[in-house]
């Protein structure tokens, strides 16, 4: 194992604000550290090689510098569309590109990186075929690739059809305060994953960031064990050769 983990709070202590502002990833990992420790260990021991990773969708670059350094990677690159964001985000990682993920290929050859991953980008698609479709072809035979998105089929929003309310992870008006336009339950997801020659390995769960009530936090914390049901899912696939 190459892991660094170590005192993993101090990465949290190196994040700006604007880091935990644009990402929701970010603040549930530093709520509930043992999430990240959790991932980073089952990667770590099915890493072949650590020669590059990319984020796709990286904002700031904070996340995936964090698990560029947590995992040893030697070259670790992003794409995004925002260029303000990647202007910061280059500051960080090795190399940086202009992507719209929807609609662009990566900017890479086949078979070029041991680890891909994005963090709360794909509810801001309209589709998830070309990410996963170009995430599948740049990455290395037996590559890893990680996702996370707000779970559709998390225990609240079943709540919330049953009483005819519309789900919390998905918004209908460009006015919401969250732009999430598609979401997904882990089982479509794993489903959709394998469609496009991903075998799936793992699955995580993730509870809420904010609970101010005590009830529904345990409410939570139960659920979260089950990842089909918790609020956000962690997902890590390989690449079937």
């Amino acid at each position: 194992m190459r892991t660094k983990i170590g005192n993993i709070e101090n990465y949290f202590m190196k994040a700006s604000k604007e880091d935990f502002k644009i990402s929701a990833t970010l603040k549930t990992f530093q709520k509930q550290p043992y999430l990240l420790k959790n991932i980073v260990f089952f990667i770590d021991k099915l890493l072949k090689e650590r020669e590059r990773m990319c984020d796709l969708g990286c904002g700031f670059g904070f996340v995936p510098f964090m698990f560029g350094e947590l995992l040893g990677f030697r070259e670790v690159y992003g794409v995004d569309i925002n260029e303000n964001r990647l202007r910061k985000a280059e500051k960080r990682l090795y190399k940086v590109f202009t992507v719209n993920l929807e609609v662009d290929p990566l900017p890479f050859p086949e078979n070029h990186f041991d680890l891909i991953t994005s963090f709360g980008v794909f509810e801001h698609l309209r589709f998830f075929d070309n990410p996963v479709r170009e995430a599948y072809r740049v990455l290395k035979p037996d590559g890893l690739f990680l996702v996370s998105i707000p779970n559709l089929g998390d225990w609240v929003n079943r709540l919330r059809l049953l009483l005819g309310l519309q789900p919390h992870s998905v918004q209908i008006s460009e006015r919401s305060r969250i732009d999430h336009i598609h979401s997904c339950t882990l089982g479509a997801f794993k489903k959709f994953l394998t469609d496009y020659g991903f075998t799936c390995l793992k699955e995580f769960g993730a509870k809420a960031i904010y609970r101010s009530n005590f009830f529904l936090e345990l409410l939570d914390r139960i659920f979260q064990k089950k990842a089909s049901l918790s609020i956000r899912f962690f997902l890590v696939a390989q690449k079937r050769v």
